[in-house]
């Protein structure tokens, strides 16, 4: 509604070499649909999701390791911090 965007800053390994490789940010989804659980591996993801994309990366999706959430910061024009999400 504010027309701001969204930019996530990975820390993981296969991104970055994926982003370096391609010279460019990389757009992608959510892995829940807004007011589900977030989830916390590749099992967990909603099947309708995984169903609506173009492409599925094949890289870590046996991995059962548990996640973090990404943390959600907003900055608006004026420079003032909104966390929300930690």
């Amino acid at each position: 509604n504010d027309n701001s965007i969204p930019i996530r800053i990975v820390r993981h390994d296969f991104c970055k070499r994926l982003i370096r490789l391609f010279r460019r940010p990389k757009i992608s989804t959510s892995a829940n649909f807004s007011g589900e659980k977030t989830p916390v591996n590749f099992d967990d993801i909603n099947p309708k999701i995984k169903e609506k994309m173009d492409y599925v990366v094949q890289h870590g999706q046996a991995n059962t390791k548990t996640t973090q959430s990404s943390s959600i910061i907003k900055i608006d024009e004026k420079g003032r911090i909104e966390i929300i999400r930690e």
